[in-house]
């Protein structure tokens, strides 16, 4: 059987969306979601805070998953099933809960989110 280089793709285009649909659907830690659109502006706006905190934060917050999916029409099934349909969203997702981010988008609200929602699960 001859396989084109556009089915080579697809199957690995869909290998892949399939093991981070796993890895997405079954936190085994808990996991902080930037969920982040590449038209969006609030998204670029933020996204320098985020990268700072997961640079600063690799260390304290080791027991947890930090996350950057970058929402776009080709992977859409992983976002827009979860229920995100604006920009920029941030969910905590532990084993029992899936909480949304709603405070000020600094390093310091995402400190105080997590802290006040992990003593909470």
């Amino acid at each position: 059987m001859k396989v084109t280089l556009e089915q080579g793709f697809a199957w690995s285009l869909l290998i892949g969306l399939l093991i981070l649909v796993f890895f997405l659907s079954r936190p085994q830690k808990p996991r902080l979601v930037f969920y982040f659109h590449p038209g969006c502006g609030h998204c670029h706006e933020f996204l320098p805070v985020w990268k700072k905190f997961v640079t600063s934060s690799e260390t304290s917050l080791s027991f947890m998953d930090l996350s950057l999916l970058k929402c776009t029409t080709e992977n859409r099934s992983l976002w827009a099933d979860k229920g995100i349909w604006s920009f920029p969203s941030i969910f905590l997702y532990t084993s029992s809960k899936k909480i949304e981010f709603e405070g000020p988008r600094t390093q310091e609200g995402l400190e105080h989110f997590i802290s006040e929602n992990l003593e909470q699960s």
